[in-house]
């Protein structure tokens, strides 16, 4: 497993998490994934301003994951 695939693997199962216009973003190098989606109308924050995660992985945990055979990863 690439990189990239395990990023797009773990943003489809991050996506239920958030909201419809969220937008992954991938670190390769830091083996971070940043989420950004807009703030939501009813809660009516500054304009302009945008929510941002990002979720970090060990070094073990990225290479574990990467090596494991697809029933493991599931």
């Amino acid at each position: 497993m690439t990189d990239q695939l395990m990023f797009e693997t773990w943003s489809e199962l991050l996506r239920a998490e958030f909201p419809a216009g969220a937008h992954f973003g991938f670190k390769p190098r830091r083996r971070t994934i940043i989420v950004n989606w807009p703030p939501l109308a009813s809660a009516e924050p500054a304009f302009g301003e945008l929510h941002s995660l990002a979720i970090a992985f060990t070094n073990l945990a990225w290479k574990g994951y990467r090596g494991a055979r697809a029933a493991r990863r599931a």
